[in-house]
């Protein structure tokens, strides 16, 4: 592993690192401060935004990273704010016409959890296309402001409604803050960065260039939008699914489980993935260079997953219970048969973007179609079966070990046979 990836994967790092730091050293105060019911509606909350949002843009904002061209790479941006908006307003007006039946008949929410949802979409969104602008330049140090400031902007307002208490909506207004105002920084940032570019030779407005983009990049909208689509209802419906199928109680209690270690993790595994995707998309063709990388990067992910999983596995209850509370001690309990799950998803997870890099977006198409079945199996299925929410839990983590384990080979087939497949 070189030291200029070793600098750009420790930058993203400890932006993360920091950022779950402020959520994990204010956890204790705001479990005491808000019910596990309230946990499970923002979990429900986080659910529908996290499921719609993966596609905001159609996926096109990956492609930023693509061209040699800063002009294509800036009318690409162009393009997936367009779609954002046009998708905002679509999310809009469904949520008018249909916030009854949705509240009636899938989940028992405030109907406010559901008006706030286009504005966390269009923060959520921009934030997704912005980073990739970011990553383009370069610019991994205001990604890991972006992420320090979404976290403190969300925990600060969480405390202040908490303590005094004077709204039943603070973990949900805090969240639907930190979400925007990690925006300002890229902002910031990418006006500084494209300051010297004529924007007037871009032609934003014109339908024709938009029309030549979709198409060299149709693979992302085809593909890519419906892999990701699969990969966030797999990430993101268990709580939803689990307040559905039990309570709300007993969808915060999983949620907080995922909140405390799964966010970290993933938000580790992105920073990694991301830096990752950057480097051999600049080079993808040096089959001998990005196998060794891989390589390398897979043996200290593996040693991360094993200590995590280790200590999750023998210290989950007790952690949970000192940390949180006595009332969170079977939120732990979900943390120790998850483990296995963990340690599989922190060496696979940043081995995603590997496949849209070699334009294997179909190849991801499966895998997601697949994980999502197994995902409703085991939540839905085995459900009508057994009420035994640690058996229901139990085989949720074994299917997703065993997908993760799946994509690590994939991810190495991808990069070492590349050259075969030209």
């Amino acid at each position: 592993m070189n030291n200029k990836f070793v600098s750009k994967a420790a930058t993203l790092i400890k932006g993360t690192f920091l950022g779950q730091l402020i959520v994990l050293l204010t956890s204790p105060l705001i479990t005491r401060m808000y019910s596990a019911e309230e946990f499970g509606n923002l979990a429900v909350y986080t659910s529908l935004l996290s499921i719609t949002v993966v596609n905001a843009s159609l996926k096109m904002e990956t492609s930023i990273l693509l061209p040699n061209s800063r002009k294509e790479s800036l009318q690409l941006l162009v393009l997936c704010i367009k779609i954002l908006i046009l998708n905002t307003i679509i999310l809009l007006l469904l949520i008018l016409v249909f916030n009854n039946w949705i509240r009636i008949s899938l989940v028992n929410i405030d109907k406010i959890y559901l008006y706030l949802l286009p504005i966390s979409f269009l923060g959520l969104g921009l934030n997704q296309i912005l980073t990739n602008l970011a990553l383009k330049y370069d610019d991994y140090r205001v990604i890991s402001r972006t992420k320090i400031n979404q976290n403190f902007w969300m925990v600060f307002t969480q405390l202040s409604l908490g303590f005094k208490k004077t709204t039943n909506y603070g973990l949900l207004i805090g969240d639907v803050l930190g979400k925007i105002s990690g925006n300002i920084s890229l902002i910031k940032s990418i006006y500084i960065n494209t300051k010297s570019d004529n924007f007037n030779k871009l032609n934003i407005f014109s339908v024709k260039n938009d029309s030549l983009l979709v198409k060299k990049y149709r693979h992302y909208p085809m593909y890519a939008s419906l892999s990701n689509l699969f990969n966030n209802i797999s990430m993101q419906s268990p709580p939803l699914i689990i307040a559905i199928t039990f309570n709300s109680t007993t969808a915060g209690l999983f949620s907080l489980c995922i909140k405390v270690i799964e966010a970290p993790i993933s938000m580790i595994c992105k920073s990694l993935g991301q830096v990752l995707s950057r480097d051999m998309s600049s080079d993808f063709k040096n089959t001998k260079k990005n196998t060794t990388l891989l390589v390398s990067v897979v043996k200290k992910l593996a040693i991360i997953g094993f200590l995590v999983s280790f200590f999750l596995a023998f210290f989950g209850p007790i952690t949970f219970k000192l940390i949180f509370g006595s009332g969170w001690e079977v939120a732990g309990s979900y943390a120790r048969i998850l483990s296995i799950m963990f340690f599989f998803e922190i060496i696979g997870s940043p081995l995603l973007p590997i496949l849209d890099v070699y334009q294997k977006q179909k190849v991801f198409l499966y895998w997601q179609f697949i994980r999502v079945c197994l995902v409703l199996l085991s939540l839905i299925a085995v459900p009508a079966f057994t009420k035994n929410i640690v058996f229901i839990i139990t085989i949720y983590s074994v299917s997703m070990a065993i997908m993760y384990a799946f994509l690590i080979i994939l991810a190495f087939n991808t990069v070492k046979n590349y050259n075969n497949c030209e």
